[in-house]
């Protein structure tokens, strides 16, 4: 069996602050560097420059259910590849269409 050691050490509030961003920031690195292109978030602004229309468009396509919105925090965010699964969609309307 392992033994498990306990270490108290004093740290300022400083100190602690800065260990947790780093332990943050390596967690998030290590994520990003391991999820595929697909799984990447997109905000409002990316998606109304790829598509072309504005913001308000983006927030009806949200509400509606065109496109799935996620939270963090305040802020919205959305899935890259249900982004592109919307743009595919749209791609093979158009190219029917015609």
């Amino acid at each position: 069996m392992s033994q498990t050691h306990l270490i108290i050490i004093q740290l300022s509030p400083e100190e602690l602050r800065q260990i947790i961003e780093e332990a943050t920031a390596n967690v998030l690195a290590k994520s990003h560097q391991s999820s595929p292109e697909e799984d990447k978030i997109m905000g409002r602004k990316d998606i109304a420059e790829l598509f072309g229309v504005s913001l308000t468009t983006i927030n009806t396509w949200s509400r509606t259910g065109k496109l799935k919105r996620r939270y963090m925090g305040a802020k919205v965010y959305f899935l890259k590849s249900e982004v592109v699964a919307l743009l595919k969609k749209n791609d093979a309307r158009t190219t029917t269409s015609r």
